[in-house]
């Protein structure tokens, strides 16, 4: 699972819109339906906003802060 979240969130830094200036990768570890997953993704900060983002999270609606999958979330709260 983690080759293939490392692979989109290459080909999103490829597609992205350049306003958004690559900073580092930073790690992030996550409870899955597969297991725990580390990997390091991109991020970013926003020229225009000054805001900073990780574009892989923006793209899979993912908070990455949590520590946990959406799915993982919702089978704990049923």
């Amino acid at each position: 699972m983690a080759k293939t979240l490392l692979e989109l969130d290459e080909a999103i830094a490829l597609g992205r819109d350049k306003k958004d200036l690559f900073k580092r990768q930073r790690p992030l570890q996550f409870e899955s339906v597969f297991g725990s997953v580390e990997l390091k993704r991109n991020y970013y900060q926003d020229r225009e906003t000054g805001q900073y983002v990780y574009l892989l999270d923006q793209h899979l609606a993912f908070d990455g802060t949590k520590g946990i999958s959406p799915v993982v979330q919702d089978e704990r709260l049923n």
